[in-house]
């Protein structure tokens, strides 16, 4: 596991891969893990994925269950209606 002394910095965990491969459960069990280590890791999850931007685009994609939110915080997803152009400008805005 990971040791105290190398997390002086803050973390990024990136997790890519092809859709319905198991991204965000993986995401939520690592923040457990996390979330068990001593000292504690908090780990929040930022979405990426261009479809759970969307409100409303719930089947078809991969967005995690409401249970599953509750699990770990998540970001950025359900941040635009599907009537508006959402782009890397949002992203970045939203991000901040």
């Amino acid at each position: 596991m990971v040791q105290p002394e190398n997390l002086s910095t803050p973390r990024t965990v990136i997790l890519t891969g092809p859709t319905a491969v198991g991204k965000s459960s993986l995401a939520i069990h690592v923040a457990q893990l996390l979330k068990q280590e001593s000292p504690p890791q908090d780990l929040e999850i930022i979405n990426a994925d261009s479809v759970c931007f969307y409100q409303e685009f719930n089947i078809g994609s991969a967005k995690p269950s409401p249970e599953e939110q509750n699990q770990v915080v998540h970001h950025l997803l359900d941040v635009a209606s599907p009537l508006d152009h959402y782009h890397v400008a949002n992203f970045l805005r939203d991000f901040e």
